[in-house]
């Protein structure tokens, strides 16, 4: 979910083209958890179905968050003095939006407790559900990917402190995840809590590494070509996915994890593309309304299930019967939603916190 801003020989400027990816991944996760929403609530399949692989976005989010994190903070690794900063952006850039939604629906769990289908809540499963540790029953179910990202940044934080010899950390740890995950059908049984560390997902931040690497030395291949490829592998997965999970309940992983690691490769490929293509042009692009979606796009991703549930339950009272009517209704609900908070609390939030807490008194306001 991090912000698509890069700085390429100390100049700041943000890649238009991952902006839209970032804001097209966040859509395909809400039009896959929206179809299944309906799909529980009528026992109907909207458009047969076709958004079943909408899950692909958390795969290029993964990607994404490791070509940002590597490109941007490659300079920072072996100075020891660059964590704390590194640490309070990060904090601030994951934390206060997901506290306030968090919060939001714990006061609604608490108001209306037939809404909250866990374990009881209580003060300590309260606190590490808000600090983004292993935790069971989270109050935002989604926020289970944040905890992966939680993993990957105390990792690369190693590498800032210790150096690149620390980036040992973060391959173990991408193999662990490759060889459990693999090996063990249901790792969740066995690790408990620690299951985290046992998806294939992970794999995409070391793809996005990789990328970020790569782009230094782009190669010969139209950058064009590259994005089609990345594409069309994307539409053949998706496709496969729709194909053979006709009647299939959600829950079910129809490609497995060879299919989140294909999905993983072409969404590095995607980025490698897009970042290369855009790099190549004399001009910059300028698209303020995608600028906006993309930074939306992390809101977008939080604050949809407690919409979407919200939506549905107003519109059952009001008589609304159209499935169809309903998911549309929903989908722009949690878009206008997400731009507004993005807007008017987010962009706030973010702006003080970085003026107060990533500022530093300058050597000659010190003492002599």
């Amino acid at each position: 979910m991090t912000a698509a801003t890069l700085q390429p020989e100390g100049r700041r400027h943000t890649l238009v083209t991952l902006e839209i990816g970032r804001f097209v991944a966040a859509l395909s996760v809400v039009l896959y958890h929206y179809s299944a929403v309906i799909q529980n609530a009528f026992d109907t399949l909207i458009l047969g179905d076709m958004f079943r692989a909408g899950h692909v976005g958390v795969p290029y989010f993964f990607v994404l968050s490791g070509f940002i994190i590597y490109h941007i903070h490659r300079t920072d690794i072996g100075q020891p003095k660059a964590w704390r900063r590194f640490a309070i952006k990060r904090a601030i850039r994951l934390y206060p939006m997901y506290w306030i939604v968090s919060g939001g629906m714990l006061l609604a769990f608490i108001a209306m407790p037939k809404l909250y289908d866990g374990h009881a809540l209580s003060l300590t499963n309260v606190l590490v559900d808000f600090a983004l540790m292993p935790q069971h029953h989270a109050i935002l179910s989604i926020s289970w990917t944040l905890r992966h990202e939680i993993i990957f940044y105390a990792l690369f934080s190693f590498a800032i402190w210790f150096g690149s010899r620390a980036f040992w950390a973060i391959a173990i740890w991408i193999v662990l995840s490759a060889i459990i995950a693999f090996a063990i059908p249901e790792p969740a049984n066995y690790l408990g809590l620690w299951s985290l560390i046992a998806s294939p997902l992970n794999l995409g931040f070391g793809i996005g590494m990789i990328v970020a690497q790569a782009i230094r030395r782009p190669v010969n291949t139209p950058p064009v070509l590259i994005i089609i490829v990345a594409l069309a592998g994307l539409i053949e997965l998706a496709w496969m996915e729709w194909r053979l999970g006709a009647g299939v309940p959600h829950t079910i992983n129809i490609l497995g994890n060879a299919g989140d690691v294909a999905y993983l490769i072409m969404a590095g490929l995607l980025v490698y593309g897009l970042v290369t293509w855009e790099n190549s042009r004399r001009r910059p692009i300028h698209a303020p309304i995608w600028k906006m979606l993309g930074g939306a796009s992390y809101i977008l991703y939080l604050v949809h299930p407690p919409v979407g549930s919200a939506v549905i339950r107003i519109l059952q009272k009001l008589h609304v019967t159209s499935p169809n009517l309903i998911y549309c209704i929903m989908i722009m609900a949690a878009i206008l939603c997400a731009l507004l908070l993005h807007l008017m609390v987010e962009k706030p939030i973010l702006r003080l916190l970085s003026d107060r807490m990533m500022t530093r008194p300058s050597s000659q306001s010190r003492p002599a």
